[in-house]
């Protein structure tokens, strides 16, 4: 059972990785190995429980994150359950411990990690994610024209407004604000999976140049819902405007970049594109500025991919 489960994994794996492109992965491989090689060198002196205790807290959001909980609960035993995700977590695990411990020659830690991943395999699995959790809240403030946004609010309303509050009270830490509009930004990108019908997608304008101006709209939008973030972080640490300036320009790019891969995928009667691996590896490569120019080189293929599909599909 354990193996099946665990070759199921992999298979998943592989498929996310092969619809990357062959070409993408040949680039990003060499700057990936001198990243982790650089990273080891930065890291020997740094405390390993810190670095162990990042493995259980991000097993714990994918825990809370899942969305399978119903399948499994109706399929396995509460001792079979607990099982799979122990197999799953500490498989997730083991390329970290391996990082970490060959960086600080210390493996006592990854005890640590392993206790707690194993207390995460008793916590009950909802039916759905525990972080959809709809609001309430009028929409009507949120313009027709941005659906995704409203699709958004709808599905995730409560842990938006969340973040959106946590980089406001969060201000005292000079990466608050920071942190708060990228976990915004990386939320809103799934909202970009859902393809609308023709009749919607022609009652925003010719088609034909639709994904520069719908990028350009979402970027002005996600700037307006976040310019009091903008005025706090440049009135108490006005120094590192350049350093907001590229968070301001980065997220832009990660909305735009979602856009560009929909409309390069859209197809009249299809309903969705799973675009979440791509998006996902766009943000890394943002975040990361030894990427960049494989993002930039990304971002302009796909914003040129969009706009020939319309322009073919809207001759």
């Amino acid at each position: 059972m354990i193996f099946t489960w665990l070759k199921m994994r992999l298979m998943q794996g592989f498929r996310a990785i092969k619809s990357v492109g062959a070409l993408l992965l040949l680039i990003t491989f060499p700057l990936l190995v001198i990243f982790v090689l650089g990273l080891l060198a930065r890291i020997q002196n740094w405390n390993p429980y810190y670095w162990v205790a990042i493995i259980p807290l991000a097993i714990f959001f994918l825990h809370l994150s899942r969305k399978d909980g119903k399948f499994l609960k109706l399929n396995f035993s509460k001792k079979e359950i607990r099982q799979l995700l122990m197999t799953e977590y500490t498989a997730a695990s083991i390329p970290l411990y391996l990082l970490i411990g060959f960086a600080l020659k210390n493996w006592w830690p990854m005890l640590f990690g392993q206790a707690a991943i194993f207390l995460i395999t008793f916590l009950p699995l909802s039916r759905k994610s525990i972080l959809e959790r709809k609001t309430f809240l009028p929409l009507g403030w949120i313009p027709a024209d941005l659906y995704e946004w409203r699709m958004a609010f709808r599905k995730y309303g409560v842990l938006l407004i969340l973040i959106w509050l946590i980089g406001v009270l969060g201000f005292w830490f000079v990466g608050g604000t920071m942190v708060s509009i990228f976990l915004f930004t990386f939320i809103m990108t799934s909202m970009f999976e859902d393809l609308e019908n023709k009749e919607m997608l022609l009652s925003n304008g010719n088609p034909k140049t639709l994904a520069g101006r719908k990028s350009l709209r979402h970027f002005q939008w996600l700037n307006l819902v976040f310019l009091p973030h903008h005025i706090l972080f440049l009135a108490l640490y006005s120094k590192y405007w350049y350093v907001w300036l590229a968070v301001v320009l980065i997220s832009g790019s990660i909305i735009s970049f979602a856009i560009f891969k929909k409309y390069s995928s859209w197809m009249p009667k299809r309903h969705r594109v799973y675009s979440s691996t791509q998006v996902g590896l766009f943000c890394l490569f943002g975040l990361v500025p030894f990427f960049w120019p494989v993002a930039i080189a990304w971002f302009v293929i796909y914003y040129r991919k969009a706009n020939k599909r319309m322009r073919y599909l809207f001759r």
